[in-house]
């Protein structure tokens, strides 16, 4: 299979080689946008705030990067590399988080 690696420029998508998860750009870009997202959400942002800041504006090159890093990092024929991968995204990802505190979950909940 083909490694690409989606690049967003104003609404088109440029593709690019992918070759590792850690230089992946649609990784590093999914992750700046949910920290983001979670500073928001530290400051108390009303979650139409968040949605309309960060959610709207990246919306179809969340899609594309979250569809990326599935079928070219997170599928690939060695369960090895898959786990790999998957707690590389983890530990870049972790975010902490007080679910009794947030307001974002009480909003939805």
């Amino acid at each position: 299979p083909s490694k690409v690696k989606h690049l967003s420029r104003s609404n088109t998508t440029i593709i690019k080689r992918c070759d590792r998860l850690k230089k992946c750009e649609c990784f590093k870009r999914i992750k700046q946008i949910l920290h983001q997202h979670h500073n928001h959400i530290i400051s108390n942002s009303s979650s139409l705030i968040i949605h309309d800041s960060v959610i709207v504006p990246n919306e179809h090159t969340l899609i594309n990067d979250y569809h990326h890093i599935v079928t070219k990092h997170l599928s690939h024929s060695s369960h090895a590399k898959n786990v790999e991968n998957f707690n590389y995204i983890n530990r870049e990802l972790m975010i902490q988080c007080d679910i009794n505190k947030c307001k974002l979950f009480e909003d939805h909940n």
